[in-house]
């Protein structure tokens, strides 16, 4: 049990990172902005770093004011079982449907995949067919809106994970994340972690389905980016200066254990 709260408490206590460019391969119509990128047109940002997140969270704005309707615009999680070193090493959960490559399969998280600036969704990939579950096609939560959001998305021990959009959890998914798919998180997570990817792109948006809208005169930004995770693999990023943000209203469990596991430290 002694071994069990020491490996908590080495995740809860996971150095809170501030990522630089110097962590990302950056392409396309992206820039880097100091905190953060933004996406002009079609591009993106690929994360060479690979975190365990059990225990930890993630922090950043998100402003897709000028992305326009039928214009894809996110920020979410690929598990390669490898150092992300180029493009090359892509993986998702739609595997060789969709961008890979190489037609490889890995778990997909998405926190955020926004429709223009109208609505969005989050939404889970742990299996790789169409049986059902969170499969190719997702356990999703809808969001309706858009504009400058600021996200907080907290991942528990046992492989669950809650994101925050301006302090209010999305959730609601259909289908509901099994026990089986959490414990494919947890397992994933701890095996070979997630890196960070954040792209613009056309063809396919929640809500409207397969459409193309005007991704030429679209933009979208992230900064303030804040990780609190444990790197498995690739670049270290610098850490952060300054106090740690306060809590978010509606903690999942990973808050609640590190007010637990820290007043026994």
């Amino acid at each position: 049990m002694a071994v069990r709260v020491a490996s908590l408490l080495q995740v809860v206590k996971a150095t809170l990172y501030c990522p630089s460019e110097n962590e990302f391969q950056i392409g396309g119509g992206a820039t880097w902005t100091g905190s953060g990128w933004k996406v002009q047109g079609g591009g993106g940002v690929q994360g060479m770093t690979s975190f365990n997140m059990l225990g930890g969270y993630l922090e950043f704005d998100l402003d897709n004011s000028g992305s326009k309707w039928g214009v894809n615009n996110n920020f979410y999680t690929i598990s390669p079982d490898h150092p992300y070193n180029s493009y090359n090493d892509y993986c998702d959960g739609q595997g060789p449907e969709a961008s890979s490559p190489t037609g490889t399969y890995c778990m997909e998280l998405d926190i955020w995949e926004g429709n223009g600036n109208q609505e969005g969704a989050t939404t889970w990939h742990t299996w790789f067919n169409r049986n059902g579950g969170c499969d190719m096609g997702g356990c999703g939560a809808h969001h309706s809106g858009g504009g400058r959001m600021n996200f907080r998305v907290n991942f528990d021990f046992d492989g669950n994970w809650h994101v925050h959009i301006n302090g209010v959890e999305n959730g609601g998914f259909n289908p509901k994340p099994s026990a089986e798919a959490m414990g494919s998180v947890r397992d994933t997570m701890e095996r070979v972690g997630v890196t960070f990817i954040s792209s613009q792109w056309t063809g396919w948006v929640p809500g409207a389905g397969t459409v193309t809208g005007d991704l030429d005169n679209s933009w979208f930004s992230v900064s303030n980016l804040r990780i609190n995770g444990k790197v498995l693999m690739g670049p270290t990023p610098p850490q952060c200066s300054g106090p740690e943000p306060g809590p978010t209203p509606g903690p999942g469990r990973s808050e609640e254990h590190t007010s637990e596991l820290q007043s026994h430290a």
